[in-house]
């Protein structure tokens, strides 16, 4: 998915920039994404987790997103 500027929202919210409907572990307003010195971050504000290159990662808390590392929204 090509990133552009600002936040990429994900999560089941018709209005969000990419939208993932098809499961109920994922929140209306999962994650977002975004680019900061060159360096790809990843925010969690969901209620059942996101995982970084398997990693699960803290609620609220800006974590960087290595190149190549999968994501993984909700219970999987």
């Amino acid at each position: 998915f090509p990133l552009k500027d600002g936040k990429i929202r994900i999560g089941r919210r018709a209005d969000l920039d990419i939208v993932l409907e098809d499961d109920v572990s994922v929140s209306r307003e999962h994650c977002e994404l975004f680019i900061r010195g060159g360096q790809l971050y990843c925010v969690d504000n969901s209620r059942f987790g996101t995982s970084v290159g398997g990693i699960k990662i803290d609620k609220g808390v800006e974590y960087p997103v290595p190149v190549g590392a999968a994501l993984l929204f909700g219970a999987g």
